[in-house]
């Protein structure tokens, strides 16, 4: 090829077998950089700008659908769906003569395998819509990391909790008063962060606890407060990738009464 150009990636939304969608419209989406479209569970995206493989093209386009997963997947609860890299379409934008544009289309496919325990399938009319302000940024793809950490058995629910919330105040930069400072950046109740920080660093049996120091009550946290704290993280995560999109916009507040009320 003279001068090869990546004219579109073709991806594959796939799903856990517990989701499908039923039916759903197709979404199309522009940025500067591609389009996409989105229809009968297949990803199209026309790129805008010049690359000539495959692999500079997935690099741009990568970060996008990363947060649209993030950003989905926080809305279900956990990973369930997912963008599959199917194959590009290049073409020669300076072919040799006699011939015209060729298109070539490699294809480069993965896997991923994961055991499930039976579950309740549910079926949605839509697709979910990517986010208008979200990125997913490192620190962000780190708490989602941790995050499924947890849901998938291989980290304590409070760990993964604390590593979140001391990750949120690390990126405040203060040296001194950290836990106002997150507050105040994030636009986060202090309220919801004491509680937040009370729990992860005095409750929890022996099996869960992060500490079991003198400070530590050993006291298991119940399902209400289990399920309190699930819901804290993700919207922490959603609150710390909206900052990260746009620093100079405010941010509502998140309050105690968006979650569940403790006693």
């Amino acid at each position: 090829m003279n001068d090869p150009h990546v004219e579109r990636l073709h991806y594959k939304l796939r799903s856990e077998s517990t989701l499908s969608f039923e039916s759903p419209p197709p979404i199309n989406r522009e940025t500067p950089a591609f389009r996409i479209h989105l229809e009968e569970g297949k990803l199209t995206v026309h790129m805008f700008e010049h690359y000539a493989d495959e692999e500079g093209a997935q690099q741009r386009v990568g970060p996008y659908l990363c947060a649209w997963e993030i950003d989905a997947n926080l809305r279900l609860g956990r990973r369930t769906v997912w963008f599959e890299f199917e194959r590009s379409e290049l073409i020669d934008r300076n072919p040799p003569p006699p011939a015209g544009p060729q298109t070539i289309t490699p294809k480069a496919l993965s896997v991923h395998w994961r055991v499930m325990p039976p579950t309740i399938h549910v079926g949605y009319r839509s697709y979910p819509p990517p986010p208008s302000r979200f990125l997913a940024s490192p620190d962000v793809q780190t708490m989602w990391f941790r995050y499924n950490m947890w849901v998938d058995g291989r980290e304590p629910l409070l760990s993964m909790a604390y590593a979140c919330l001391t990750l949120l105040e690390g990126s405040t930069g203060a040296t001194t008063g950290s836990r106002a400072a997150v507050c105040t950046m994030y636009s986060i109740d202090p309220a919801v962060r004491k509680t937040l920080g009370d729990m992860v660093s005095e409750r929890g049996g022996p099996d869960e606890a992060r500490k079991l120091g003198r400070s530590a009550t050993k006291t298991p946290l119940t399902r209400k407060e289990r399920q309190w704290v699930d819901d804290v993280i993700k919207a922490l995560i959603r609150r710390k990738a909206e900052y990260d999109a746009d620093p100079t916009s405010p941010l509502p507040l998140i309050a105690m009464t968006d979650f569940l009320s403790l006693p």
